[in-house]
């Protein structure tokens, strides 16, 4: 198992080379961009909710 693991340590390459296109980047700005708006949806539904569920509670209250 050891001389496996020294073989296959041998075989890899010291250094890699990897190559980042610009559309790459563009797709990771794109995606942040809908994580953050997919978030803040998220977040103010249930919001609004609630605010509508607090406002009909107060309403009977009154009445």
């Amino acid at each position: 198992m050891n001389r496996l693991l020294v073989v296959l340590f041998c075989a890899m390459p010291s250094m890699a080379f990897a190559y980042i296109d610009p559309g790459t980047g563009a797709y990771v700005v794109q995606a942040l961009f809908a994580l953050i708006v997919a978030g803040l949806a998220y977040v103010r539904h249930p919001i609004k909710a609630l605010k509508a569920l607090l406002d009909r509670l107060r309403r009977k209250d009154r009445d």
